[in-house]
């Protein structure tokens, strides 16, 4: 396999399994057994506090499960070793939805709580995930299935995103000419409610989880008390709101049931990530939940704009466009040390439009090429190869053409626009990261030939990887073009935010996204404001 991508498997990493600890394989009916033997609902809350474990709380546990590991490639890699990921604390909900029970009848025969038996039972569904791997193509595949799923724990862009998105470009009719759709006035007609008081709803529970702390064996339940809001004027919406995103857990079993068969199917906890317990609202997963908050919104968009006629997509394509420009002029403005030429999508001939974004330093000239749209679920949770070649070419190749196409007409029409350039970069921005994989990737010299001959790199990537590009371009002191370059050179394969990672260490927010994150607090706080007698809103912080 190719050497370059064999350094993913550097951030993947592995989990603990059953037989890594008792040299025994459980079988699928031992499992349900086990499953089987804890309140399906109390199970749930406990899966939903490892969700919210640090990675030095899951290194601690490792460090605690290691005199009990058996398996030596475990031991010689257990850097690389946790004991639950995204990927198998989700299954572990699935198992436990398909085949729990809220009325026990057999208990556990140790002395281990419910904690460490439900650990324990992770560690045997563990043992029952498996994927193809019969050939190079299938093993692409599973890496496929495992990068696409959303791991982002932190709420903050994703709020700030949403507050972009849905209140501050959406709502500028100059920006969109006859491609404006009113979301708004169709939001509201249907659900009884402003798109500010579901954003507002789910930006408070969610300030209010992510100030959380999670401690060992911890009982707190991961959620909000159903009285929450019960002092607010808005009780009533956010009742609703919430009623509409909790989940029926009889509902959800049958579709557990329907999806076990592929571990990377978790499509349908997306849009219902709480459930009552304990009258609070508990969630599921917290990267579930970060995934939902613009996806569920979204979807109530699109069956609103449908309803009305009106093409969602096509819009929602203008505001991704715009949001990049957004992003990408500001952080160019508060560069440190370096005068970036920024240079938004503009009409260079009647009817032609531009690439979406510029920025030149120099003799080096970034373009930016958007295309909206979402990886299908086929792709997501089967790799399905057409699905996935289909895909390959709309975000990957027709982006980059597209972005030749226009630089080398802009250059026939007004040679001065970029006169003194020398080296051009090409990037295809998607909303979601197409996965890099050989089998694709290997194939972009022979699909792209007959670039300009300035073109020297070209590139695909998710909007969270361009906005790790411009928090370089915003905090470090240096050129982006040496940043893009040994990223390429050093790291092909590995995301946009795992280099910088590795290079700089943390990727630190975006000050367009603090500055957003933090002002809609305090209209968020004004939307929900209290009533003249009760409890004040917990107040929203990082």
């Amino acid at each position: 396999m190719n050497t370059a991508f064999r350094k993913t498997s550097d951030v993947m990493g592995m989990f603990i399994t059953y037989s890594d600890l008792f040299n025994r394989k459980p079988k699928v009916e031992e499992v349900v057994e086990d499953i089987r033997k804890i309140e399906l609902k109390k199970a749930l809350t406990i899966i939903s506090n490892y969700n919210l474990y640090t990675d030095e709380q899951k290194r601690e546990l490792t460090k605690r499960l290691h005199p009990f590991i058996s398996t030596p490639f475990i031991l010689e890699n257990i850097n690389l070793t946790h004991v639950f990921d995204i990927l198998n604390l989700t299954y572990s909900l699935k198992m436990f939805l398909a085949y729990g029970t809220e009325k026990p009848v057999n208990k556990f025969d140790n002395t281990f709580d419910d904690f460490w038996n439900v650990l324990m039972t992770i560690f045997k569904i563990s043992d029952l995930m498996e994927d193809s791997l019969a050939d190079d193509i299938q093993v692409q595949q599973t890496f496929q299935k495992l990068l696409l799923i959303n791991r982002d724990r932190s709420f903050l862009p994703t709020l700030a995103r949403q507050q972009l998105f849905f209140e501050e470009i959406s709502k500028n009719r100059l920006l969109f000419g006859n491609e404006f759709v009113d979301i708004h006035t169709y939001f509201e007609a249907e659900y009884g409610y402003t798109i500010r008081d579901y954003l507002s709803v789910l930006a408070s529970v969610c300030a209010n989880i992510e100030s959380r702390t999670q401690g060992f064996e911890d009982k707190k339940l991961i959620g909000v008390s159903v009285d929450y809001f019960k002092t607010t004027k808005k009780q009533d919406i956010a009742q609703a709101i919430f009623s509409d995103l909790t989940a029926n857990l009889s509902v959800l079993k049958k579709q557990a049931n329907q999806s076990l068969a592929n571990i990377y199917d978790n499509e349908f906890l997306i849009s219902k990530p709480f459930f009552k317990y304990d009258n609070h609202y508990v969630l599921f997963s917290l990267p579930l939940l970060n995934l939902g908050l613009f996806d569920s919104l979204c979807f109530k968009l699109q069956r609103v704009c449908q309803k009305n006629k009106k093409d969602f997509f096509t819009f929602f394509g203008r505001l991704f466009e715009k949001y990049v420009e957004f992003i990408l002029d500001d952080v160019t403005k508060k560069a440190k040390g370096i005068s970036y030429a920024f240079t938004p999508e503009y009409k260079y001939t009647p009817g032609k439009d531009s690439s979406d974004a510029y920025i030149r330093l120099g003799n080096n000239l970034l373009i930016i090429e958007c295309k909206g749209g979402r990886i299908t679920k086929e792709a997501k949770v089967n790799a399905d190869l057409t699905d996935t070649e289909d895909k390959f070419q709309k975000y990957v190749i027709e982006p980059i053409k597209q972005a030749n196409e226009a630089f080398e007409n802009i250059l026939k029409i007004d040679r001065k626009k970029f006169y003194g350039v020398k080296k051009v970069y090409i990037l295809s921005v998607a909303l979601q990261r197409f996965p890099k994989l050989p089998m694709y990737h290997e194939r972009l010299e022979s699909e792209l030939q007959g670039l300009h001959p300035t073109i020297v790199h070209y590139d695909y990537m998710s909007l969270l990887d361009l906005e790790v590009i411009a928090a370089y371009i915003e905090k470090q002191k240096k050129s982006v073009f040496k940043f893009i370059e040994n990223k390429k050179y050093y790291h092909e394969y590995l995301s946009y935010e795992h280099y910088y990672a590795k290079k700089y260490g943390e990727v630190p927010y975006l000050t367009l996204h603090k500055q957003h994150f933090f002002s809609s607090t305090e209209k968020i706080l004004e939307n929900l404001k209290q009533n003249e007698v009760g409890t004040t809103l917990p107040k929203i912080v990082l």
